[in-house]
């Protein structure tokens, strides 16, 4: 089982520290362009390229999202609870309280943790809570600025196409002609190991310059999702894969893009910063747990 467990983590940890020591090396890295790669090209064409690959059905997608989204809802109304006694600004952290990093981390661990089919699943719950970032970074976020303007960048977001297309390839039961299908597949390759190059070397920039804060973001993030998560599995009896998935998932620590939104509208960016360093720095020792556990666990 040690072996399994460090086949799973092994890869994603060097990953990261390759682009840690990258950031702290001071060699330049050119963040923004493989950011943009990542979101118009390569995270679209994984998406579509896992989908085409996996035996998933309509029922299958529905199911996720609606759960991914409860996660998020139910992790929010702790988060606002918990910061509404301890007095702290929700209206400025709660991002960072309520979205995991389901990209960098979660994609890859589901991946090596449960195959083909975790990452598809692992993928809905992905391009649904993305969908829900982005959005409500500009909307709870931006002090100026008009709702129909903000609720515009969604429909700019490439991941909502690779989303409409997988949605298309899942109720239709097609798959894509085998030029499309290596094209995809080809690009989206290189989704996951950018991903953790990227967190790597955003760590390596990040402070922490209010550890209290920080680490009720961080606390707050992973065990109020996991509870959220295992709540749901066990009312709604789900088995299988997906349960694992959910709960992995929804265990991940703050995204790191709840800091780049806290730093362009000039929310508590510092704050921010520290639940991502600390919620990350917890999950390096959480993780590997919680995998050994969801391995053996038979829902």
């Amino acid at each position: 089982m040690i072996a399994v467990l460090l086949n799973v983590i092994a890869p994603v940890l060097i990953c990261v520290l390759i682009g840690f020591f990258w950031g702290r090396s001071g060699t330049s890295y050119a963040t923004e362009f493989v950011t943009r790669m990542i979101t118009f090209v390569g995270a679209p064409c994984l998406i579509i390229a896992t989908i085409n690959k996996s035996q998933l059905q309509w029922q299958d997608f529905l199911l996720m999202a609606k759960l991914q989204v409860m996660v998020l809802a139910g992790t929010a109304v702790i988060g606002f609870g918990l910061f509404r006694l301890l007095r702290l600004d929700f209206s400025s952290l709660g991002l960072s309280v309520v979205m995991p990093n389901v990209g960098n981390m979660g994609l890859s661990l589901c991946l090596f943790a449960f195959g083909e089919e975790g990452l598809a699943l692992a993928l809905i719950i992905f391009v649904v809570t993305s969908l829900i970032h982005f959005a409500s970074g500009d909307l709870i976020l931006s002090r100026d600025g008009s709702l129909g303007r903000r609720l515009l960048n969604i429909a700019r977001q490439p991941l909502v196409y690779g989303a409409l297309v997988a949605v298309l390839l899942i109720t239709t039961q097609t798959r894509l002609p085998p030029l499309l299908a290596n094209t995809t597949e080809l690009l989206g390759g290189m989704t996951i190991p950018l991903m953790l190059t990227t967190l790597g070397v955003s760590l390596s920039r990040l402070g922490a310059e209010n550890w209290r804060a920080g680490t009720v973001i961080a606390l707050t993030r992973m065990v109020g999702g996991v509870a959220v998560s295992a709540l749901l599995v066990w009312l709604l009896d789900l088995r299988g894969i997906p349960a694992k998935v959910l709960i992995l998932q929804a265990a991940m620590p703050s995204a790191v893009f709840n800091y780049l939104f806290a730093l362009k509208h000039d929310r508590q960016s510092g704050v921010v910063a520290s639940g991502v360093v600390i919620s990350t720095l917890l999950a390096a020792f959480t993780t590997p747990l919680l995998i050994w556990w969801l391995m053996q666990w038979q829902p």
